[in-house]
C-alpha cells in the first residue's frame, strides 16, 4: 500500500501481491450459480437470481416436476440446461483454471457434491465485490503493531505472560482502548471493478499430523487483473 498526503487527507493506492480473500460468511451453491465456458476455453461462474429464474420457469415441465418433488438435483440440471440466463445474471466471476472449471461444472450437476464456492464479500444490491474499511484498518493496524513491537524498548507481545500484560503493552503503543490511535482513522469501503477477481482451488495443510486436503474453492482478488485498475482511496 502506498500512502501520501493530499489536501489534508492521507490518500493511498493498493497493490495486491498475492491472491487475497475477504469473505462475508456467505456460500454460493449450484442454485446460486452456473458454470459456463467462456472465450478461449476458459470458464466462468455466472451468479444467478434464482428466485427470479424460478418464478419465470415454474411452468417448465422439468422445473415444475423438480419443485413438486423437492428434487434439488433436478433443479440444478434444469438451471444448468437453461439456454439463456442473461436476464437473471447478477455477475460473472472468472475461474482461474480450465481444470477447476470442468470440475465445478461436473460437481454442480449432481446432488452428491455440494459444489459450494466461498465468494468475496459483495454489495448485496450491486453484487460488486468490495474491500471493507474494517479490513483495511485491520491490515494497517497489524503492520503498525508488528513494527512498534519490534522497535519498542519495553516487553514484546510474544513475551507477555497473561492478558493483563498484553493489554498494558498494547496501551503503551497506541494509548488507552477508549482513545486508541487507530480509532481516529476514518476510511470508507472500496468498491472494486467487476473483473479483478477469480475463483481458485484451495488446499488446506495441517502441520500436526502432516496432511493436506482440498478445500472449498474461493474467490480472491487476482493480482494480475486487480493491479491494472490502481484502486485508490
Amino acid at each position: 500500500m502506498k500512502i501520501w498526503r493530499e489536501d489534508g487527507f492521507y490518500a493511498y493506492q493498493i497493490e495486491v501481491l498475492t491472491p487475497v480473500h475477504i469473505g462475508g460468511g456467505e456460500q454460493f451453491t449450484p442454485l446460486d450459480y452456473v458454470i459456463r465456458e467462456a472465450a478461449g476455453g476458459d470458464y466462468e461462474a455466472v451468479l444467478i437470481d434464482t428466485s427470479g429464474w424460478l418464478a419465470a420457469n415454474s411452468e417448465r415441465p422439468e422445473a415444475a416436476k423438480a419443485l413438486d418433488e423437492g428434487d434439488m438435483a433436478g433443479l440444478r440440471r434444469a438451471l444448468n440446461a437453461s439456454p439463456d440466463l442473461s436476464a437473471f445474471a447478477r455477475g460473472r466471476i472468472r475461474i482461474s483454471s480450465a481444470s477447476l472449471g470442468k470440475s465445478l461444472l461436473q460437481k454442480s450437476r449432481t446432488i452428491e457434491n455440494k459444489a459450494e464456492l466461498l465468494p468475496f464479500i459483495r454489495n448485496p444490491f450491486t453484487m460488486r465485490p468490495y474491500i471493507p474499511a474494517s479490513s483495511l484498518k485491520g491490515a494497517i493496524s497489524s503492520a503498525l503493531t508488528d513494527c512498534l513491537n519490534e522497535i519498542g524498548t519495553g516487553p514484546k507481545l510474544r513475551e507477555c505472560r497473561d492478558n493483563r500484560e498484553y493489554r498494558k503493552t498494547m496501551e503503551a503503543m497506541f494509548g488507552k482502548i477508549g482513545d486508541h490511535a487507530m480509532s481516529w482513522a476514518k476510511m470508507g469501503d472500496i468498491a472494486l471493478p467487476p473483473d479483478c477477481s477469480s475463483i481458485r482451488s484451495v488446499v488446506g495443510v495441517d502441520i500436526k499430523p502432516p496432511a493436506s486436503a482440498e478445500r472449498t474453492p474461493v474467490e480472491t482478488l487476482d493480482p494480475v487483473f486487480f493491479n491494472k485498475f490502481k484502486v485508490c482511496g
